[in-house]
């Protein structure tokens, strides 16, 4: 069968798989799925010999997190050319133990005027999120008078090409939505009132999308149903409010909902709003070199990063994903924002105590994929998380203590071009996306407007999950 390429919505309102199974997906280039805890901020710059999973990070704090585990030892899950991965990874140094003015003159960044999207939310949003809110209590429940076009079967799949059961082609224990085509039209004609337990059989011409060796050929596919169901969603009555929310009332509900997106919006749209406003102090201004230790520590740190997303997920060699030069150059653009942020720091006086340090464990280890605010410190460098938190800092102060220009959607897309113009699926990094100017907490910016987003499909039919993050040298492609 065809292999998954991307997750879309189709006939059924919900998230499904498109393209049909493809047995060998679950190693994902050599990416098997762990349940270990993940790998965030500072911590894949520690230990070479460790496996890290669900978040492989670089030495700054930005991570990498795709639900895949990216193995460097032979003991982990190995790529399907056995390929393996063992780069030296940096040590840590201080957030401070260096002079920025030595080395950066800082453009005027007192009396900027900073472009920010208003966080105004419409009736729609709200109306919106709550109808995505229903549908997430959707419940299952079983089909007993036939399948119909909206309905899911969950079936068991033999495939036989020349005589011979293709393997690739077949599955078991697969669901699939009645209507999206999941394995083509002829199959979901055949699978229409189907109920548990039938077994169908259908011939299916194989085009070029399944490559050469099916190309033009017929398949028989047996297909077994072993059940047959839908999701019910609910519909939103005061009851269901009462039952299933906080709220007392729909009335309460809707203001509450209302009150939740504009923070969602306030935070996402400050966030991008500080970013921008660094970057463009950072272009402004005038650099003379870079303390050594801080370049080899970014540099190390991007370095494995790449070689082990490039043998991890592509089962290629990092300079095929991005090339020394432009390695050196994202490295570069990084040393310089962290000179930035830290200059900033220094003279404004701002730094990172003991309890905002506490506070920011606390507050992300659960989306880093630990357990607990303990294990996410002891797996991570305090360096990094430092000098994560202390540019968060940086840019709140030029968003208080600048002109901030609020901006209608329109404005801002016409100004910095739609979310829709890059690749993004709609899904989000819980809630966000990343964006032209977005910045990794070690300073360096995807610069070429490109934005990837929860859900993105790699080439390799894998996904990119909340949390994972890419320069914008990365080479990144879907299937069409």
């Amino acid at each position: 069968m065809k292999k998954i390429r991307q997750i879309t919505a189709g006939s059924c309102g919900r998230l499904v798989l498109t393209g049909a199974v493809t047995l060998a997906l679950a190693a994902a280039a050599g990416c098997g799925s762990s349940s270990g805890s993940g790998s965030t901020a500072a911590s894949s710059a520690q230990a070479g010999s460790s496996s890290s999973a669900d978040s492989s990070s670089l030495a700054d704090g930005s991570t990498l997190s795709d639900d895949s585990s990216l193995t460097d030892d032979s003991s982990g899950d190995s790529s399907a050319d056995e390929t393996s991965v063992a780069v030296e990874k940096s040590a840590e140094v201080k957030v401070a133990d260096y002079d920025p003015s030595k080395y950066v003159t800082l453009s005027d960044y007192k009396k900027m005027t900073i472009d920010i999207l208003s966080s105004e939310v419409t009736d729609d949003d709200v109306e919106s999120e709550i109808s995505s809110e229903l549908e997430d209590a959707a419940k299952q429940t079983d089909v007993t008078d036939g399948a119909k076009t909206g309905d899911y079967l969950n079936i068991d799949v033999t495939a036989t090409v020349d005589g011979k059961k293709a393997e690739d082609l077949s599955s078991t224990d697969y669901d699939i939505c009645l209507g999206d085509e999941t394995l083509g039209a002829d199959v979901d004609k055949a699978l229409t009132g189907a109920k548990k337990g039938d077994t169908k059989s259908v011939k299916v011409t194989l085009d070029s999308s399944y490559g050469d060796d099916y190309n033009g050929k017929t398949a028989e596919y047996e297909i077994k149903v072993n059940n047959v169901y839908s999701y019910v969603t609910p519909e939103l009555t005061e009851d269901y409010v009462k039952e299933n929310t906080d709220y007392d009332s729909i009335d309460a509900y809707r203001k509450g909902v209302r009150k939740t997106l504009e923070e969602q919006n306030t935070n996402y749209n400050r966030t991008e709003a500080g970013t921008r406003a660094l970057t463009e102090i950072v272009e402004n201004s005038t650099f003379n070199g870079y303390p050594q230790d801080l370049y080899d520590s970014i540099y190390q740190d991007y370095d494995y990063l790449y070689t082990r997303y490039a043998q991890g997920m592509f089962g290629i060699e990092r300079s095929e994903l991005i090339s020394d030069d432009d390695l050196k150059t994202e490295v570069e653009n990084a040393v310089n924002q962290a000179l930035v942020v830290q200059a900033i720091a220094d003279q404004e006086k701002i730094s990172v105590s003991d309890n905002e340090y506490q506070k920011y464990l606390e507050d992300n280890y659960m989306n880093s994929g630990y357990s607990s605010a303990k294990e996410f410190q002891e797996d991570s460098y305090e360096t990094a998380l430092r000098r994560e938190i202390l540019q968060n800092k940086v840019e709140d102060w030029l968003l208080d203590n600048n002109t901030l220009n609020e901006m209608t959607q329109d404005e801002y897309d016409k100004k910095y071009g739609s979310s829709s113009d890059s690749l993004s699926d709609s899904d989000s990094l819980s809630g966000d996306s990343l964006s032209d100017g977005d910045s990794l907490s070690d300073g360096s910016t995807l610069s070429d407007g490109s934005s990837l987003s929860d859900g993105d499909s790699l080439s390799d039919g894998s996904s990119l999950s909340d949390g994972e993050t890419l320069g914008a040298s990365a080479s990144v492609t879907t299937e069409q």
